[in-house]
């Protein structure tokens, strides 16, 4: 008893259990996923196509080479997240337009907060004044729509590039369907902000799949921005 007293630690009170979550259910079909094959095959459920959502770095490392991404941001201080935000992606659109390369945008935003008022609807002006620059070097833009791609993004330089592609099953819309159901007081078709809708009705030029969708910018890139 002596021996067993030793070496057991008594956990303190409300500590929590220190084990990793080694696996993930899947939202849309329930499957449970080892963990690590799930980040192995970049947040895809390989059960039945769900496109997780996934952090910065991860997709970083999707579309860009191995040690090529080099960051311009985190020089703008808040501020207010509306401006911070649009005045970052202004600033890399200039840049991609003084060094005449194209530009790939991310979008993954859930609208701004009411707090963020003129402030943040003055980004929309700002970013689609920013790309009429890259435009007038006859410069490519492709955006990329992930879930979810709400609000002022969707209003202004996401939904205005030269090409749009949209990762499988993302919601995509201006407003939240209650406020539009409100608004214009009709029942809603079933999944009509999902970018499958959106590519039926001419929004986005394609729904790529996430692990595909490196291989496709590339192939857009070529074709519109061929080497000088």
């Amino acid at each position: 008893m002596a021996l067993e007293r030793l070496f057991r630690r008594r956990r303190a009170q409300g500590e929590a259990r220190d084990i990793p979550e080694l696996w993930v259910k899947c939202p849309s079909c329930d499957a449970t996923i080892y963990k690590k094959d799930l980040e192995a095959n970049w947040h895809v459920c390989p059960k039945c196509g769900y496109h997780m959502r996934i952090p910065v770095e991860k997709r970083i490392a999707l579309l860009a080479d191995e040690g090529t991404f080099e960051p311009t941001t985190g020089q703008v201080h808040p501020g207010s997240m509306g401006s911070v935000v649009g005045e970052e992606i202004a600033r890399n659109t200039e840049l991609a337009a003084q060094e005449k390369r194209a530009l790939v945008i991310v979008s993954t935003s859930g609208g701004a907060r009411m707090q963020e008022a003129a402030l943040s609807l003055m980004q929309m002006a700002k970013t689609t004044l920013a790309l009429d620059r890259l435009w007038a070097k006859r410069l490519p833009y492709v955006s990329i729509m992930t879930d979810p791609t709400t609000g002022g993004v969707t209003a202004s330089f996401a939904a205005i590039a030269d090409v749009i592609f949209a990762e499988p099953g993302a919601l995509i819309g201006f407003a939240g369907p209650r406020v539009i159901t409100q608004t214009i007081r009709q029942d809603l078709p079933e999944g009509f902000q999902r970018s499958e809708f959106h590519l039926k009705h001419g929004m986005v030029d394609d729904v790529v799949d996430r692990r595909a969708l490196k291989e496709r910018v590339v192939a857009v890139l070529k074709h519109l921005y061929p080497r000088r």
